[in-house]
């Protein structure tokens, strides 16, 4: 029975969970932005309360954004880390893609499109289209709102979800069928139906190439 470790730093909220084949085990910091400080004891901490030894481990499942640029960099070097000394395979999941996951199974959304967003600052946003059976509808994207924003979706039942997607609120005249769930925050524990299809289909990355997925480059100065 394969056991995955899931590592989320995606977002404010630093969480890691245990896979098997019939159980999932989570474990969280509330705290804003503490991945660094947090992270491997996290891990530790879940480890030792499932009574296991990090050599019990079939794989590191990480999600790869996009996302924080910090929080990114902290979970793909620890999972990195991880494979390396446990000679590990790494499982890199997408950020929207299990926040759509993860809100199906937590809502029992049953019809219609899922939307996560991922708040980029000011009117901006990182996000995806999904349909029930998770395929995307158009490859994920950095989004200034505006009213002539996601056209395709405005008349039909979709669920807003993330911290972005509050922001939609500015627009909801324009949506006929839209619900928005901003306080929707991606755990380490949605990762889990992804993860287990991937490790299944050997879908694994290559460790010492895998970088997360920014979407958008980073600039710590403005761009010249």
């Amino acid at each position: 029975m394969a056991v995955l470790l899931a590592i989320e730093t995606s977002g404010e909220l630093c969480s890691v969970a245990l896979f098997n084949e019939s159980k999932t085990t989570y474990l969280e910091r509330r705290e804003k932005n503490v991945h660094a400080v947090a992270l491997t004891g996290l891990i530790d901490e879940l480890i030792r309360t499932n009574h296991l030894h990090l050599k019990d481990l079939d794989a590191i499942c990480v999600s790869k954004g996009p996302g924080s640029y910090t929080g990114l960099r902290v979970g793909a070097s620890t999972a990195k880390g991880l494979c390396y000394a446990l000679n590990l395979p790494l499982i890199a999941v997408g950020t929207l893609d299990a926040m759509a996951s993860g809100f199906r199974m937590e809502y029992g959304f049953s019809s219609g499109f899922i939307c996560p967003m991922i708040d980029a600052k000011r009117m901006e946003v990182y996000a995806e289209v999904f349909d029930l059976n998770m395929k995307s509808m158009s490859p994920a994207r950095a989004e200034i709102l505006s009213e002539n924003s996601f056209e395709e979706l405005k008349n039909e039942t979709t669920a807003f979800i993330g911290n972005g997607a509050g922001k939609m609120v500015a627009f909801e005249q324009l949506f006929n069928k839209a619900n928005y769930f901003p306080d929707f925050v991606l755990k380490a524990s949605h990762m889990a139906e992804l993860a287990r299809a991937k490790f299944e289909q050997k879908e694994l990355e290559n460790t010492s190439a895998f970088e997360p997925f920014y979407l958008k480059d980073f600039f710590t100065t403005a761009k010249a």
